[in-house]
């Protein structure tokens, strides 16, 4: 199963409020972007305990990854280029 195939996954399970097991997915294809916008998403589906522990869990990969792009350590993959712009564009042609 390549990332295409996972972030497909992902995004079905996210439309199915299957949420863990789109977080499952964004983990997995490293679409930290992707992960952060879907626990924003599901805020109303977890408990402050449990939306604080995965604030704690992925905000510091997601702030590490982008630290790592703009100093020029790690290349950004072309699967994640530009996901969060598209999404903000989908959103606002939905309202």
């Amino acid at each position: 199963m390549d990332a295409k195939d996972i972030l497909r996954a992902a995004e079905m399970f996210e439309r199915s409020n299957l949420v863990t097991r789109a977080i499952e997915c964004y983990e997995r294809i490293e679409a930290w972007e992707r992960l952060l916008l879907c626990i924003n998403r599901s805020i109303a589906s977890y408990k402050q305990a449990e939306r604080d522990r995965l604030a704690n869990k992925y905000v510091p990969i997601a702030l590490n990854k982008l630290y790592l792009m703009m100093m020029g350590e790690e290349k950004i993959k072309e699967d994640n280029m530009g996901v969060l712009a598209e999404i903000k564009i989908k959103e606002k042609y939905e309202k």
